[in-house]
């Protein structure tokens, strides 16, 4: 049995858990948990009339909804919100069948598992509480995804003790995940177990089409009308989108049909979202990705991200500020502009970044294809490569910036 997901009670000190030891043929013993210590204390023996009478059981579903509110969720025509149990624990299990997941509410009274690519669509909202965890399915045909549509809004608000928690399905945590449960099975070496989490806007954005999908290098998923990111200058905008206090773990799974993906993709966001406090530990590709749009973002944290911490790309002209990043395999950060006809050149103005390496691979950061920027009062340790500034004989050299 994990203790420290063993909750302390509803209304301590009235009212706490135990744990009650029924050895065969012994006497049974009480114990106390500490939570803080993570440790059981002896409290005293039951006389013998107190002996319960034990006989193997297996718990309901409908048990398990006891004391479980009765929530109702928005289920557009096509996808699925399915109660079950997983490990003793409420579980909704969510499939997008076209139309995206609806205007709904998640709370730490349900693990929720997203089974492939589930979207927020225009005009929905998702709001999730502090202390929820939300997990993707793994194995799945298309990898499973949050993808915040244009128009969608997302307001995933957890605080410095009850943070929100993306993880893979296989991870044990369990909600609520609070400053004495935030553990996870895994640590930062294990990647790509399942997506990710994307949000998308209609901000600038540099590729010469004016507007793109999700694909390539970036993230290269079926063609999906809902994966379009930019195309102007923001008239939809992100206004609504709260991203704080969110860890987002062991994403990035490649595909060798789809590609890869990065722990949080911003494409052509605006800079009405905010973005700030949020953890991408174990990528299996880059940390986060800011693709065009001018968005800001800060208190930003990477850790163990296979290939790049912060790429900038798709002439991104947003600001960053209190980045910290930590054994990533690429460089810490990773800045491209583009072609000399874009135009939008972006790169990086980021202030406040601590970036250590590992002196093996990992670089501080380069830029290339024109890309620009500068990084204000911050620290680089432990690095064997520096900065890299591309120069090349055309007029696509960053080293003329």
């Amino acid at each position: 049995m994990r203790i420290d997901a063993v909750p302390i009670g509803k209304n301590p000190p009235e009212d706490i858990n135990v744990i009650v030891e029924v050895p065969v043929g012994g006497e049974p013993i009480k114990y106390e948990m500490d939570k803080e210590q993570k440790r059981l204390s002896r409290q005293k023996s039951f006389a013998s009339a107190t002996y319960p009478t034990y006989e193997p059981h297996f718990v309901t579903q409908q048990e398990l909804s006891v004391n479980r509110p009765d929530i109702s969720f928005e289920v557009p025509s096509g996808s699925t919100y399915d109660t079950t149990s997983i490990n003793g624990y409420p579980t909704i299990l969510i499939s997008d069948g076209g139309n995206g997941l609806g205007t709904n509410t998640f709370t730490t009274d349900y693990v929720y598992i997203l089974q492939g690519l589930c979207f927020v669509m225009d005009g929905q909202t998702l709001s999730i509480d502090p202390g929820v965890v939300i997990k993707g399915a793994e194995s799945q045909s298309v990898p499973s995804m949050l993808v915040v549509a244009v128009g969608g809004v997302i307001q995933a608000n957890g605080t410095s003790t009850d943070p929100i928690v993306f993880t893979a399905e296989s991870d044990e945590i369990l909600p609520p995940a609070t400053a004495n449960n935030r553990r996870g099975t895994y640590d930062e070496i294990t990647r790509g177990l399942w997506g990710g989490v994307a949000i998308l806007g209609d901000a600038l954005i540099n590729d010469s089409a004016t507007e793109t999908a999700l694909l390539g290098d970036t993230i290269d998923l079926p063609n999906d009308s809902r994966l379009t990111f930019g195309g102007g200058e923001g008239i939809i905008g992100n206004a609504g989108v709260e991203m704080s206090y969110v860890s987002i773990r062991h994403a990035g799974e490649y595909n060798g049909s789809y590609g890869s993906m990065s722990g949080l993709t911003l494409a052509g966001v605006t800079n009405e979202a905010i973005v700030n406090h949020v953890e991408v530990f174990g990528s299996d590709d880059d940390g986060f990705e800011f693709l065009g749009g001018n968005v800001n973002a800060s208190q930003l944290i990477v850790v163990g991200a296979s290939d790049d911490g912060f790429d900038t790309d798709f002439g991104y002209t947003g600001k960053l500020q209190y980045l910290f990043g930590k054994a990533v395999n690429g460089y810490m950060g990773e800045h491209d502009g583009g072609i000399p006809e874009d135009t939008v050149h972006g790169g990086v103005f980021a202030y406040n970044a601590t970036f250590i390496g590992d002196y093996l691979d990992a670089g501080v950061a380069l830029f290339r294809d024109n890309a620009r920027g500068h990084y204000y009062k911050s620290i680089f340790t432990d690095f064997n490569t520096g900065i890299g500034v591309e120069y090349i004989d055309t007029v696509n050299s960053s080293y003329d910036h």
